[in-house]
């Protein structure tokens, strides 16, 4: 059998052609590349969203925390924390400067009392982890959000006239807000969540409406006001005037009558000062 053979020069590869040859992808590597990338981004927008329906979760999860909580209490010694009349036979501090204890409305400076009473006679946890909001309450200066307590008869709201909530029905209500401080004053109503995020907490607890139900909005007192900047049920409800008849960026879209706020700004996810919503959710006591 002939062999033919070739000369050594013929079978040389130039060394330009070598480096052509090895720098190159095919369709198929391309594909793979793009196609882990792909995974990487959904993997990380999953984790995101998975993250942030776990933080939505556990604040629906806390407020029964806190309403079996309040109810074992109450079964126990026969009132709310810092709200009985026999406080000092109990051996509870409670406010001294207020002389409706037992009315059933925790309000004044009884909030004040009101968790540490709960956390010391072991009916929640230790008060930093239980008062504080998960990462997604956050207000426009990096700082976690905390529940609070609010009541429609505290006569620091309904003295003011000026505008009020509407249609609460209960005695006590969460008040879920941050803290700015502006000009050295702590602005306790700052908002915490963007308006998608509390429209989610509302629809899951109640009907999804602003200022209708057991979960109601305020805005955020560092920018446009949906309530006064300690209590947010002072209003007025409705945008400031130099933004007379049109809709706004903030916590809720107002419309031309001025005294109609019905929605969510869900399409805001601004979180700076003006842009975000407090909540009050009813209490089950």
């Amino acid at each position: 059998m002939l062999v033919k053979s070739f000369p050594s020069s013929e079978l040389k590869l130039d060394n330009n052609d070598i480096t052509n040859y090895r720098a190159g992808f095919t369709l198929i590597e391309l594909l793979m590349v793009i196609l882990i990338i792909a995974i990487v981004v959904s993997g990380i927008l999953i984790t995101k969203a998975l993250l942030r329906s776990s933080e939505i979760n556990s604040i629906i999860v806390q407020k029964d925390i806190f309403n079996n909580a309040v109810t074992a209490f109450r079964d126990k010694y026969n009132c709310l924390p810092a709200d009985c009349k026999n406080g000092d036979d109990l051996g509870f501090i409670q406010d001294s400067n207020n002389y409706t204890k037992g009315d059933g409305i925790v309000d004044d400076d009884e909030k004040l009392f009101f968790w540490d009473l709960l956390s010391k006679n072991k009916f929640i946890g230790e008060i930093w982890n239980s008062i504080y909001l998960p990462k997604i309450a956050t207000n426009s200066v990096g700082n976690r959000g905390y529940w609070d307590l609010w009541s429609p008869k505290d006569p620091k709201i309904t003295a003011s006239g000026d505008g009020t909530f509407t249609h609460l029905t209960g005695n006590n209500y969460y008040w879920l807000h941050g803290e700015v401080e502006m000009f050295s004053f702590p602005y306790k109503s700052a908002g915490i969540f963007i308006p998608v995020d509390a429209y989610d907490i509302d629809i899951k607890i109640d009907d999804g409406i602003p200022l209708t139900g057991d979960v109601q909005a305020a805005g955020d007192s560092y920018g446009y006001k949906l309530g006064n900047a300690d209590y947010p049920g002072n209003g007025p409800w409705k945008p400031d005037s130099a933004i007379r008849d049109i809709s706004y960026d903030g916590c809720l879209i107002g419309y031309k009558n001025l005294n109609t706020i019905e929605e969510y700004n869900i399409t805001n996810e601004k979180r700076i000062g003006g842009n975000l919503c407090s909540l009050l959710i009813k209490s089950g006591f």
